[in-house]
Order: structure tokens, then sequence, then C-alpha cells
């Protein structure tokens, strides 16, 4: 499995919105319902606010609407970026966005 996106939403103009942007940047992704379990090997999960709390994952981003689309995206390249640099090295810090050092 390649993903390591995920995208959980049965709000259909944001789902189309998420997808063809992620598509568009040749970002592979899996699609979730919220509340399915999330595969292990996914780094991040994109969802809306009204669905945040049916999903289980350590990193989530939130859609913020049309106008943030494009910050949404950069975070998901920015994200998986930090997570192919040393991963059995460091762990990424989602509340502080910061690495630390760690054993593995």
């Amino acid at each position: 499995m390649k993903e390591k996106v995920a995208v959980a939403t049965v709000q259909g103009k944001t789902y189309f919105l998420i997808v063809n942007k992620l598509n568009g940047k040749n970002i592979s992704f899996i699609s979730l319902l919220p509340g399915q379990s999330v595969p292990a090997k996914m780094k991040l999960v994109i969802t809306t606010p009204e669905e945040k709390h049916l999903v289980n994952h350590e990193i989530i981003l939130i859609f913020q609407g049309e106008d943030k689309l494009d910050s949404l995206i950069d975070e998901v390249k920015k994200t998986l970026r930090k997570g192919s640099l040393r991963e059995n090295s460091y762990r990424y810090r989602p509340w502080g966005g910061d690495w630390v050092g760690g054993l593995g």
C-alpha cells in the first residue's frame, strides 16, 4: 500500500473537492467512512469539523472550506515529507508541530 493519506467524509461536495485536489497533486489516498478503522500505514486523515470526532488517528487535518483547500494540501505535503525523514528515529508531535528525538 503506497497510500499514506486517508479521506474520511460522507459530505459529497467536500469529498469531491479534496480528492480532485489530491489527484491533481499526484497524492495517493484511500477513502474511508468516518468511524471506519484507519489502516496503520496512514500518515494522516483528512475529514470535516463535523466528522472529526468519528476519526481515530494521531494526525487529523480538517477541511475548512474550498477557499482554504490549497493550504490544506500544503499541510498534507508537509506532513508527508516530515514522515519520510528518518521515520524510525523521530516521531511527529501533532499538538506542537515539532520533531522530537526517539528511539524508534
